[in-house]
């Protein structure tokens, strides 16, 4: 199965939509939307990047704490370029 063909999440709208079973003599999929509730995590950051809400919605400071952390703990990060790359694409 493609990545996305069930189901996807807009960052900018905040928007979840979930594609259904198609209905026999009609055509395309039904959809569902939602807008889930994203806790941020504030508590998973060391104090000093807890009050730097700047990006988008919040996201920045943990994007800066796990990039730092893998160069401490010589390891790829979770969010590599190319995967960035990919994510800027498609807004």
């Amino acid at each position: 199965m493609k990545t996305g063909s069930k189901a996807s999440f807009s960052s900018r709208t905040g928007e979840r939509v979930c594609l259904r079973d198609p209905v026999p003599g009609r055509r395309g999929a039904p959809i569902e939307s939602s807008r889930p509730e994203i806790p941020m995590r504030w508590d998973l950051l060391p104090a000093e990047l807890r009050d730097s809400s700047t990006g988008h919605g919040g996201a920045y400071p943990h994007l800066v704490h796990e990039f730092i952390h893998s160069i401490v703990e010589a390891r790829r990060p979770a969010i590599d370029a190319v995967t960035a790359v990919d994510w800027h694409k498609q807004e």
